[in-house]
């Protein structure tokens, strides 16, 4: 299947990096992007599309998500995510742990399927090959 990642889709549309778009516009800008691609990505059939965590925190794109699919939450222990410089809401282990537990429930009230991020990147990969014909 082919993958749209919806970060990277903002990145081209705004000529951005990300912590750019935090940095000179600010997170609800940010969120405005995403929602915005998040609802072309949408329009496809048959695609994987990769989100920010932070994309569950509104709605409607999860309505969006789930016109055409499944939404899989890939949980992983927050002491097994590691910090990037690219994420300005996740680039330390406290930032994390902060928005894992602010943003647990909603991630498992939206899942469709939630896949134990824990494992063996195949095995996880595999059960979401699998969940996709559930």
């Amino acid at each position: 299947r082919n993958l749209l990642d919806t970060d990277k889709m903002i990145e081209k549309s705004e000529n951005k990096s990300i912590p750019d778009i935090f940095k000179e516009e600010g997170e609800a800008t940010f969120r405005s992007y995403e929602s915005r691609e998040i609802s072309k990505a949408s329009e496809y059939n048959g695609i994987i599309i990769a989100t920010g965590g932070g994309c569950i925190l509104k709605h409607e794109n999860v309505d969006k998500l789930k016109q055409n699919g499944k939404i899989f939450f890939i949980d992983r222990s927050p002491e097994k995510l590691i910090p990037t410089a690219d994420r300005p809401l996740s680039n330390n282990k406290d930032a994390i742990l902060k928005r894992y537990n602010e943003r647990y429930d909603i991630y498992c009230t939206s899942a469709d399927e939630i896949i134990n991020g824990d494992t063996a990147a195949e095995e996880v990969a595999e059960k979401i090959i699998g969940g996709f014909y559930k």
